[in-house]
């Protein structure tokens, strides 16, 4: 018997079966409002033979829709930005940066980093007074934080207040701001005085676009397969729909949100992969 031959044949039906997984996974009816338990099975066994682990617990059991969400940056234009949060006329180093002789700002894209240029000091104030400081500082720049998700976590000499927007009570990727409240030179030692403010941040507008019909997670778990080297070994921990802007490298004055699943893994990286359903 010629064994290489054999071998060879085995491999390729290996493939066949897996190949007609994905292919029965990816074409599952996504209009169902309940994914099939075979579907999810299927998905999971997948990703195991890709060294990709998951608790199937994680994966919703229901097909979701979305609406497209229209937004507004905070940042019109880097220029008028900096003047604005540096409460001055900055000085334009170059086409991304700014500063004064108090603080500077960095732009990259829709995000920044706006920072003040005294040294931060231990603050003797607690998380309330923080997350106050940090809200009034936001709000008084335009910054729409009202439906935010508002978290403080505590650093070297004060704390940072983390900003994560939101729209049809589903997280705006893009929408994240933190900001550190700390002492400085000349404070009075309050927690008091925001000494760093950086991320991006997008105002949902009242405008909704129309529903989207959205893919099946199981089939976005295969899409995730290719994004990942072969050879890894990993696990996913968690997956949340949202909204995000795909190239948030470029400045987007305004811009439709488009539905996006987070893909979260054990080391800490994260997918964004289109939630929509173009079929």
């Amino acid at each position: 018997m010629n064994w290489s031959r054999v071998k060879t044949i085995l491999i390729m039906l290996f493939l066949f079966t897996d190949i007609m997984l994905a292919f029965g996974i990816i074409m599952s009816d996504h209009r169902a409002s309940v994914i099939e338990p075979e579907i999810i099975s299927n998905a999971v066994q997948l990703l195991s033979e890709r060294g990709i682990t998951i608790n199937p617990d994680i994966i919703p059991k229901k097909n979701k829709n979305a609406d497209y969400v229209e937004a507004v940056n905070v940042i019109s234009d880097y220029g008028s930005f900096a003047e604005a949060i540096m409460g001055e006329t900055p000085d334009k180093i170059d086409d991304f940066s700014y500063e004064t002789e108090h603080d500077t700002i960095v732009f990259s894209g829709d995000r920044f980093v706006y920072s003040i240029k005294k040294a931060a000091l231990p603050c003797s104030g607690d998380e309330s007074h923080a997350q106050e400081t940090a809200a009034e500082f936001l709000s008084g720049h335009d910054f729409n934080i009202s439906h935010a998700d508002i978290k403080c976590e505590k650093n070297e000499y004060g704390f940072d207040v983390i900003f994560s927007g939101m729209s049809e009570k589903k997280p705006i990727f893009n929408s994240n701001i933190r900001v550190s409240v700390t002492g400085t030179e000349g404070s009075s030692g309050e927690a008091a005085v925001v000494t760093k403010v950086a991320g991006s941040w997008f105002n949902p507008t009242d405008e909704k676009g129309s529903e989207i019909k959205l893919k099946s997670i199981p089939g976005i778990l295969v899409e995730l397969i290719s994004l990942i080297d072969s050879s890894e070994k990993t696990s996913v921990t968690g997956l949340t729909l949202g909204y995000t802007v795909f190239e948030d490298d470029t400045l987007h004055r305004s811009a439709t949100l488009i539905p996006a699943w987070r893909i979260t893994l054990d080391n800490d990286r994260e997918y964004f992969l289109d939630a929509r359903n173009t079929d």
